[in-house]
């Protein structure tokens, strides 16, 4: 079952050591608890959608593909990571007893909204 509606998060700009993808993490439902993160990184607004393809998650493990926890009738998100394997570490029996919550995302916008100054002590 699909559910159109769009879920607002915000997060943090990151990069994949060994290749030149970018991804968000640390994501959570207040530009706030992302402060508390990472206090010296932009926070980006995320919209995130329920993905069409809600099947075969392992197909994934190696991709930046964004999946999360919806719980009570789809008004509640969370535990949002960028990949399956990372998902999977929040459940110590496996995410498959939870799969009726668990649901594959889109991101189908990301913008700036807290552009952090980098102090640097040559700028003075």
């Amino acid at each position: 079952m699909i559910v159109d509606k769009n879920y607002v998060q915000y997060g943090i700009k990151s990069k994949l050591f060994d290749k030149n993808i970018e991804y968000f993490d640390s994501i959570y439902d207040s530009p706030k608890m992302v402060s508390f993160q990472s206090k010296d990184k932009d926070i980006y607004e995320l919209v995130f959608e329920i993905h069409e393809d809600q099947t075969d998650f392992c197909k994934y493990k190696n991709d930046i593909e964004y999946f999360s926890y919806i719980e009570d009738n789809f008004n509640k998100i969370g535990l949002i990571y960028p990949n399956i394997k990372l998902f999977s570490m929040c459940f110590p029996d496996g995410y498959e007893s939870e799969i009726e919550k668990v649901y594959h995302l889109k991101l189908i916008s990301s913008k700036l909204i807290i552009k952090k100054e980098i102090y640097n002590e040559n700028s003075r």
